[in-house]
């Protein structure tokens, strides 16, 4: 999430006065990398879906997920009451 923040920020910044076309080309292959890293993690994805989706959990159809040594990250959202 990091870098899509990062060269989505580039972006913006090299708007008008900078290396607009740079900017757009790293921000695609970002993207590029989370598509694929969604599509390989699919497994991991669908057994998140069946083992925490809840009322106070949800899960994306296209979460930004992390490979660690032996498994997987996967980003959710929380629901958080005010008075939790």
């Amino acid at each position: 999430m990091d870098d899509l923040e990062h060269y989505a920020r580039a972006v913006i910044g090299n708007w008008e006065f900078g290396n607009l076309s740079g900017a757009l080309n790293d921000l695609d292959q970002c993207l590029r990398h989370l598509d694929q890293d969604r599509k390989c993690a699919a497994p991991e994805i669908a057994r998140a879906h069946e083992l925490y989706e809840s009322e106070t959990c949800a899960i994306s159809d296209a979460p930004l997920v992390s490979r660690a040594e032996d498994d997987t990250w996967i980003s959710v959202w929380v629901f958080v009451s005010p008075g939790d």
